[in-house]
């Protein structure tokens, strides 16, 4: 497995974009996920998919998921 690399994490403004979007914050430990490695599949696709930030949404019962 290779090191964590600069551009390995999402920006901060795809972040922000996705956070205004949705009309929530994001919780701490997932933002950093996303900063850090966000864009790194073989870390975020073993056991499911790390939707990027233009992707995330909340149901209508306000739980996030993946898409249909």
């Amino acid at each position: 497995m290779k090191a964590l690399g600069d551009d390995d994490g999402w920006g901060e403004t795809d972040l922000v974009a996705a956070e205004e979007r949705l009309g929530i914050q994001l919780p701490s430990a997932l933002r950093e996920a996303y900063l850090l490695f966000g864009h790194r599949h073989d870390l975020t696709s073993n056991h499911g998919v790390l939707l990027s930030p233009s992707e995330l949404y909340v149901d209508q019962a306000e739980e996030a998921g993946l898409p249909a």
